[in-house]
């Protein structure tokens, strides 16, 4: 009996360690480069809120002041757009918001295991996604980010790296049209800002120059191209 309590008990401790800095689309280890990052998306992304806007946009906006922001309030107002525009890319980002509501859940011991539900189902949904639409980038790309701040305890790792490599392979060799600037930052700097920190994660640094340099070519004034520049500077 009091090695099962024990057991528990560490499993508790476990994962109230593991919530603490985050799951979905953040660090848990959050360093300076990303924080600065953080904020600068985030603030931009709630100015273009009071620009007129597709719904498409604009849900896609609450997802990054949501993110960046941890507003509960922008969080719920993407999950009732991406249900109402029901489309695959929406159907990834509310697998995404589930993992994302598991980062800001508030409560002790007893809501952990909800929380790891929470992140779960988020990755249920990613997966069933990214099975019946293998060959959208969209559904790739948003898996791949979210998968790249997850703890290694759910084991998905992997998968996110092969999604971002597939989408740069798609992008480099012509099959999708990446724009070299976007309104929501939807643009190369940031997918080539995210392969670097997949490569960066791993431990392969001359990977993760590679693409950081080129997430600074391909837009020297985004967030994401000032970030690298930043992360090239710290791997130099």
């Amino acid at each position: 009996m009091f090695r099962f309590i024990l057991k528990v008990g560490l499993l508790w401790f476990f994962l109230l360690t593991l919530f603490q800095g985050g799951t979905a689309l953040a660090n848990h280890q959050v360093d300076q480069i990303e924080a600065g990052l953080s904020d600068a998306v985030g603030e931009l992304a709630k100015a273009k809120l009071q620009d007129a806007l597709s719904d498409r946009d604009q849900a896609y906006a609450y997802f990054l002041v949501a993110v960046y922001n941890h507003d509960p309030t922008a969080r719920q107002k993407a999950e009732a757009l991406y249900t109402r525009l029901d489309t695959p890319e929406g159907e990834a980002f509310l697998g995404s918001l589930m993992m994302l509501k598991a980062r800001d859940w508030e409560g002790g011991v007893l809501q952990v295991f909800k929380r790891k539900r929470l992140v779960q189902q988020g990755i249920e949904q990613l997966d069933q996604m990214a099975r019946a639409h293998p060959e959208d980038p969209q559904v790739h790309i948003i898996r791949a980010i979210s998968y790249l701040g997850l703890p290694a305890f759910f084991g998905r790792f992997n998968d996110g790296l092969a999604d971002m490599e597939q989408v740069i392979r798609w992008m480099d060799g012509g099959k999708i049209k990446v724009p070299q600037e976007e309104l929501l930052f939807r643009d190369r700097s940031s997918l080539y800002y995210y392969a670097g920190r997949y490569y960066l994660k791993q431990g392969e640094r001359e990977k993760a120059k590679e693409m950081f340099s080129k997430a600074n070519a391909s837009n020297f004034h985004t967030p994401f191209a000032a970030a690298a520049r930043k992360r090239i500077a710290a791997l130099s």
